[in-house]
This record gives structure tokens, sequence and C-alpha cells, in this order.
């Protein structure tokens, strides 16, 4: 197996995936606001797939693939953070409370990013998660720097 069975996952994810999405264990290495765009947007390492320990070994394996995650029309931001650590490691991302937008074109949710560090929480009408590489094999859940490449990019 190789980098390459992932090849029809390494698109552009959007709110239409996100039932079909799992930011379990992700990693976030950092946050940009970026207020001429109203948008809030994640450098994470997303976990395409948990590799069962063969019979000889004692851990699991995963998949990892450096992604941004980009929020748009993002407003109520709210952030409880307490860490001595670089990083935030997910235990998941929930949508709910899904209301008309105030100009009425779009809906908005309320997303909660729910970490072992805290939580991020805000309001916004839509996300895209675009891969910045190809998923690595690996037996941790976070990539190198050299792994990632160029969040800002």
């Amino acid at each position: 197996m190789d980098a390459r069975q992932f090849m029809g996952e390494m698109r552009v994810w959007t709110e239409r995936d996100f039932d079909f999405m799992g930011w379990h264990d992700a990693t976030i290495h950092g946050l940009a606001f970026r207020p001429q765009s109203y948008s809030l947007v994640f450098d994470l390492d997303y976990i395409l797939k948990w590799v069962e320990p063969a019979s000889s070994e004692e851990y699991f394996s995963f998949w990892v693939a450096p992604a941004t995650l980009t929020f748009e029309n993002v407003s109520e931001v709210e952030i409880s953070l307490q860490s001595d650590l670089p990083q935030l490691t997910l235990f998941g991302i929930e949508r709910a409370d899904e209301q008309p937008a105030p100009d009425g074109r779009f809906k908005s949710w309320r997303y909660t990013l729910d970490g072992d560090q805290g939580t991020i929480s805000f309001r916004a009408t839509a996300f895209t998660q675009k891969f910045r590489n190809f998923p690595v094999q690996t037996n941790q859940q976070s990539l190198s720097e050299r792994e990632r490449g160029n969040f800002m990019g």
C-alpha cells in the first residue's frame, strides 16, 4: 500500500462532506485569522486511515496528510485553551444550531472544535479542507514540519 490509494480522497472537502469526515486525533499546529475575508484557518494533520497492527506488532499506524481547514464568514468566536503544548489534539468537530445568516442568503452553523487542551467555538457558513501534500504512513498521529509543508502558502 502507498499514498496512491488515497488519490480519490485527495481533493477539496467542504461542509457537504461533514457527515463523512472525522477529526478524531487530528493535530492542530496553528490557526490564523483572516479578517479581510472573515475566515478562520487551521493548519492540521488529518488522519485518513487508522491501520490495525499486524499480529507481530503492538501499535496502530496511521495514514496522515497535512491539511488547511478554512471556515468562511466566521463570527462569534470563543476560544478557551489551557496548554503548555504548542499544539491541540482534537477529539472531534461538532456542528449544531443551524440558522439563517444575517444576509439571508446563507445558513450558518455553530462549529465546536473540542480538544485535549480546550475548545474553539464559532459560527460559520461554510468550510473547505484542502490537502497540502500526499499522506504518509507513520506510527505517529502527526507529521514533522518537513512532511507538513508550508501552512501559510
